[in-house]
């Protein structure tokens, strides 16, 4: 004879069901879920594309670090060598940049120490003339005249690319005479590719 299927009472069912394979489980309401999902570890999301992440995830960090210093008299903008660079994963990444360093001015009274960051050597991402950040005053006496602050720079710049992009200190002297160093001490980059 024919099998027929009739409908079973859930309260009817005891004992243990048969192993069964979960690629035929599909189309689940979300609604009928119930209980809790047991743990899953990050080793097991594969395939995940940078672009699925939410906007605003941290997709890579790159970090540079020296103690070397750069100086400079010149009243242009000089570049220090400082720099790290990073390739986003699309091209609607941000990439938000964190520099450090101590800054200098020395060689007279005037001397304006001005900073900025370059993208690949040909952007400045700040103000042509004032840069990023500025600093000056004397703190000692003839010849030197040395004045030393902390300098922090920070920009979210949108390269727009996939292409390794560079990220670099420049400096130059605003003021009309002596001139401006970046260090000595720790100069540090930290940039962080950030989903769009």
């Amino acid at each position: 004879g024919a099998f027929t299927s009739t409908t079973i009472d859930a309260t009817a069912l005891t004992g243990n069901l048969p192993a069964l394979n979960a690629s035929s489980l599909t189309s689940i309401p979300a609604a009928n879920i119930t209980g809790t999902l047991p743990a899953i570890s990050g080793a097991n999301l594969t395939g995940l594309t940078s672009s699925q992440m939410p906007a605003g995830s941290i997709l890579q960090v790159v970090a540079y670090s020296t103690t070397s210093s750069a100086d400079t008299s010149s009243t242009s903008w000089t570049a220090t060598g400082f720099s790290a660079s990073i390739t986003p994963s699309t091209t609607s990444s941000k990439v938000f940049i964190i520099a450090t360093f101590n800054a200098e001015t020395w060689g007279a009274e005037g001397a304006i120490g001005t900073y900025t960051l370059y993208h690949d050597q040909t952007t400045n991402l700040g103000d042509a003339s004032y840069g990023m950040g500025m600093q000056s005053g004397t703190n000692s006496t003839a010849p030197n005249y040395h004045s030393r602050a902390i300098g922090t720079l920070t920009y979210v710049h949108s390269p727009g690319s996939v292409a390794e992009a560079d990220y670099e200190i420049y400096q130059k002297n605003q003021g009309p005479a002596g001139g401006t160093k970046v260090g000595p001490g720790r100069t540090s980059i930290t940039l962080m590719e950030i989903a769009g």
